[in-house]
């Protein structure tokens, strides 16, 4: 099994990058030829199957699903990486960050990891160890456990977009303080999109201001 080290581990931990772990280069667009949508804002990458790349997509609607693969030669080449916080699923996502800084991911430009919390309650320490490790390489957002997710189909699902306005405060929705996910897209997506979104942003006058 080869392995390439990273720069920038510490010298307490050494961290290496599994050639057999990498994710593969997509070998043509991922846009439709005569799509009509914009392209995507930034690509979501599932660091495995399950990750929930394609639900996320739906719901923060400027992005993309890339599946489980870089996109390549794209109109906006910024990624994020999707994984279940599942000791794999944070694994594969390692792998895949480290992919990219190791510049083996294409013309990508990789912005952070989403982790999409697998189960209710608290998240296990090991497990928060592992986020710990990868957070003081890579940028991370969390999004936690939804019911409402899992019950609903991923089209009823309520999307986000630029300059969206959630609900008014105080309004209750069936009994309850907060709506479905089928009416407004839940806190965590909003939170996560906009950064998202901010983060891509700044990438692209980074580059345009040439540095």
């Amino acid at each position: 099994m080869g392995a390439v080290a990273i720069a920038g581990a510490d010298d307490f931990r050494q961290v290496y990058l599994r050639e057999d772990s990498m994710l593969p280069i997509s070998a043509q667009s991922l846009v439709e030829d005569e799509a009509e949508e914009p392209a995507p804002a930034v690509w979501l990458v599932g660091a495995h199957g399950g990750a929930g790349a394609t639900t996320l997509a739906h719901v923060l609607a400027p992005m993309g699903d890339a599946g489980c693969r870089w996109p390549a030669g794209e109109e906006n080449p910024y990624c994020a990486v999707v994984c279940r916080s599942t000791a794999e699923g944070l694994e594969r996502a390692h792998q895949a960050a480290l992919q990219a800084r190791a510049g083996k991911a294409g013309d990508i430009v990789l912005l952070g990891i989403i982790i999409v919390d697998d189960a209710p309650g608290r998240t296990p320490k090991a497990l928060e160890r592992k986020i710990s490790v990868i957070s003081e390489h890579f940028r991370i957002w969390r999004i936690p456990y939804l019911e409402g997710i899992r019950v609903a189909a991923t089209d009823e699902l309520a999307v986000w977009e630029p300059g969206y306005t959630p609900p008014e405060t105080g309004r209750r929705f069936a009994g309850k303080k907060t709506p479905p996910v089928t009416d407004a897209p839940a806190a965590a997506f909003v939170d996560t999109a906009e950064s998202l979104f901010a983060s891509a942003l700044e990438a692209y006058e980074l580059a345009e201001s040439g540095h």
